[in-house]
């Protein structure tokens, strides 16, 4: 019993810092009046794992109650899980239950919206019907899909770091989290569009001529922003550059759990202008 409220509230702890990626042993630890090591024997003792693994179990098994209860995309749940990479939480979140976060949040919207048992489940006529339907939506993809491979558009985007100003650096990770969230939407659009394929770049240095450092070629686009808080809100300023010559200036007024969703609306943003021109 005794166990198990000392888990319990060591869980609690985890949750209520979850967003921060730097809450580790040694925060748990100051949290629960112990030292790292004490704290590291305990969680072993009882769980048979190391504190850094418990933590890491704790935000895993929060962002899978996100995925399967919110509409929160993919890179919304791990950062708010405290996964400051979006590839790291893959990985983590494969390793754990099997499936990749975005297989998962498929599978559980397939059960909730396709379930045999729901009497509004199609008749077997109705299901005949879809199916002649769907075969023929293939067969005009197929006869499309020779036409997309002629005329394939290949795009370089550079996204340079996003500059935060906040007096608070417990915001400076939305920076990374904002470039690897474009990243995660333009390559979402890749999938979508195969005529369409972005190659995408994170740069790290705010310094560096795009221009003269990688290829500008062909097709291009830089991305660059600020992220300014404003009290409890944040001001986020993002400036496109489309191949060296047409530049758009995207504004926006966020609090900071939708910080993290402005790159889907950006990514759209681009992907207009790039099957419209």
């Amino acid at each position: 019993m005794v166990n198990d409220d000392f888990i319990n509230r060591a869980r609690d702890i985890i949750l209520n810092n979850i967003e921060d990626e730097g809450f580790g042993v040694s925060s748990l630890a100051d949290k629960l009046n112990l030292s790292r090591s004490q704290t590291n024997r305990k969680i072993k003792a009882i769980t048979g794992a190391s504190a850094s693994h418990f933590i890491k179990e704790v935000r895993l098994d929060k962002a899978k109650e996100l995925l399967k209860n919110s509409d929160l995309n993919i890179s919304e749940i791990a950062f708010l899980t405290g996964f400051g990479s979006l590839s790291y939480f893959d990985k983590c979140f494969h390793e754990k239950y099997g499936i990749t976060p975005g297989t998962f949040k498929k599978s559980e919207s397939t059960i909730l919206t396709l379930n045999p048992a729901d009497k509004s489940f199609p008749a077997n006529k109705y299901w005949i019907s879809s199916v002649i339907g769907f075969s023929l939506l293939i067969i005009v993809f197929l006869l499309l899909g020779s036409y997309f491979d002629e005329n394939e558009r290949n795009v370089n985007v550079y996204i340079l770091p996003i500059t935060v100003e906040s007096e608070n650096r417990e915001y400076d990770y939305l920076s990374k989290g904002f470039s690897s969230a474009m990243k995660d939407e333009l390559n979402t659009y890749s999938e979508q569009f195969d005529f369409l394929n972005y190659s995408i770049h994170s740069i790290d240095d705010l310094e560096i001529d795009i221009t003269e450092s990688f290829d500008t070629s062909g097709d291009f686009i830089i991305i660059s922003g600020t992220i300014k808080q404003q009290l409890d809100s944040f001001k986020i300023s993002i400036q496109i550059l489309v191949n060296n010559r047409e530049e758009f200036n995207f504004y926006y007024s966020s609090s900071k759990q939708e910080v993290l969703s402005v790159p889907h609306n950006v990514s759209s943003k681009i992907n207009k202008l790039m099957t419209e021109n």
